[in-house]
C-alpha cells in the first residue's frame, strides 16, 4: 500500500482509496479512522503495524471478503470496527486472534439483546439461533472469558457443538477443547473422527487420531472411512 492510496491527516488514515487485495499498512500510521475501509469489497487481507494504537468505529464495516488480518495486541478497537466482515468470522462478529472486535451495541442487529446477555453477562439460557449460540460459546471458552460457565454449556451440548466446529473447520476452538481434556473420551472420539472424515477435515482428523493414539484408545478404522 502507498500513501497515495489513502487520505491521511497527520498519522491517521482517514479513507482508503486503493484497489484492495492483501494490504500492508506502512509503519508510522498510528490510527485507522472510523469508516476508513468501510464497504471495501475488494479487501481480502490487512496487516497493521505495531505503530497503530487505535482502530475507529466501523473502520472495516461490511468488508465482506476480508478473510485474514493482523492487528497489534495493544490497539484500542472501536465499536463494530469489523461489523459485517462475514468472511472473517461467523455472524455475529465477536472475536478474532484474542481481540474483542464487536461489542453488541447495534440495536438493529437481530437478537441484539440476547447476544448482549450471552457475551457480556455470560447468560447461557438466552434463546438464540443455535449456530450463533454455539459459535459464541466456543469463542468464550477459547479465550478463557468464562472458563467454568462456558465449559458447563459445552459439556451439556457437546455433540452438537463439536460437530458444528468440525463442519466449519474451526481448528482454534477444537484444539483448545482437545488440550483441555474435559470433553473427549474413548467412547465419543470415534464419532467425531468419522464425522471429520465425512466432511473431509483432514487436519482435524489428524488431531483427533493423534489424541486417540496418545491415550492408547486406538483401534483399526474401517478402510472405507479413510480420507
Amino acid at each position: 500500500m502507498h500513501v497515495k492510496d489513502c487520505k491521511m491527516q497527520g498519522t491517521t488514515l482517514l479513507i482508503y482509496e486503493g484497489e484492495g487485495g492483501n494490504i500492508v499498512i506502512p509503519d508510522g500510521v498510528t490510527e485507522i479512522g472510523g469508516y476508513a475501509f468501510a464497504d471495501c469489497q475488494s479487501l481480502t487481507g490487512i496487516c497493521l503495524p505495531d505503530s497503530v494504537t487505535k482502530i475507529g468505529s466501523m473502520a472495516f464495516f461490511a468488508c465482506e471478503n476480508l478473510t485474514s488480518f493482523r492487528i497489534p495486541s495493544h490497539a484500542e478497537i472501536g465499536n463494530d470496527a469489523f461489523f459485517g466482515c462475514w468472511g472473517l468470522k461467523r455472524r455475529p462478529m465477536m472475536f478474532a486472534d484474542g481481540k474483542l472486535l464487536y461489542m453488541p451495541e447495534n440495536s438493529f442487529l437481530p437478537s441484539y439483546h440476547e447476544v448482549r446477555k450471552l457475551v457480556l453477562e455470560k447468560d447461557y439460557t438466552v434463546r438464540l439461533d443455535v449456530d450463533i449460540k454455539y459459535d459464541l460459546t466456543a469463542q468464550i471458552f477459547l479465550l478463557d472469558l468464562d472458563p467454568e460457565g462456558s465449559a458447563v454449556y459445552l459439556r451439556k451440548n457437546f455433540s452438537h457443538i463439536f460437530k458444528y466446529l468440525i463442519f466449519w473447520n474451526r481448528m482454534a476452538e477444537i484444539r483448545k477443547i482437545v488440550e483441555s481434556g474435559k470433553f473427549l473420551s474413548k467412547r465419543n472420539l470415534d464419532i467425531y473422527i468419522k464425522y471429520a472424515i465425512k466432511k473431509q477435515r483432514h487436519e482435524i482428523y489428524l488431531l483427533l487420531t493423534e489424541l486417540k493414539q496418545k491415550n492408547n484408545w486406538y483401534r483399526e478404522i474401517d478402510q472405507k472411512l479413510k480420507l
